[in-house]
């Protein structure tokens, strides 16, 4: 991120005097941070909305199709 929009950023809300504004960025910046998402590597991202679109697309198998599936590979 740039030095300068973190600067902006700082001044504006120095400057800020309502509470809503502050207490609405506060918890902005509480959501990111606490959100496991935001914590993740950007191939485990990458990795996620890859299945996400796989579903939107039907490719997808139920539990009974993966767990026979898992038999027929482990327990020959």
């Amino acid at each position: 991120m740039e030095n300068n929009l973190k600067y902006d950023l700082i001044q504006q809300i120095v400057k800020t005097e309502d509470d809503t504004v502050l207490e609405q960025i506060r918890l902005l910046l509480e959501s990111i941070n606490n959100d496991w998402y935001f914590s993740i590597s950007e191939e485990e991202r990458n990795s996620i909305l890859r299945g996400k679109e796989d579903l939107a697309k039907g490719n997808k198998l139920s539990h009974s199709e993966v767990m026979a599936e898992a038999k027929s590979k482990f327990l020959k």
